[in-house]
């Protein structure tokens, strides 16, 4: 059976989710949302991101992790702090020895709805 993490990664809040493949089968074994405390600032918020990252690879062990590209909109700001999102989860990829897969935003959209 092979463990998919995937991440949507934010500065306020992270998406998550888990995929199970087992011989072909896909299931879905977990998914949430991290909130990241505005208060303790952007850098608090990063190592909160890492903290509650850590505990989702530790309960559900998976082999890969599947991140989103970013996306440079007219907020150059957004863009450069969704950088820092993404590489906080890049590093505990790296850290827990995860394969990477990152794909853009339209690629997934198009992949699921058909269009985009």
């Amino acid at each position: 059976m092979s463990v998919i993490l995937g991440i949507d990664p934010g500065s306020i809040k992270t998406g998550w989710g888990i995929i199970e493949n087992h011989r072909g089968k896909l299931r879905c074994a977990g998914f949430g949302v991290i909130y990241l405390q505005e208060k303790n600032g952007f850098a608090g918020r990063l190592g909160q991101l890492g903290s509650e990252l850590q505990k989702i690879i530790v309960q559900y062990k998976p082999a890969m992790m599947s991140v989103e590209k970013i996306f440079l909109g007219k907020n150059a700001d957004s863009a450069f702090k969704l950088g820092h999102a993404r590489g906080v989860a890049l590093g505990l990829a790296g850290q827990n020895n995860l394969a990477v897969g990152e794909y853009a935003t339209r690629h997934v959209k198009k992949m699921l709805t058909g269009t985009g």
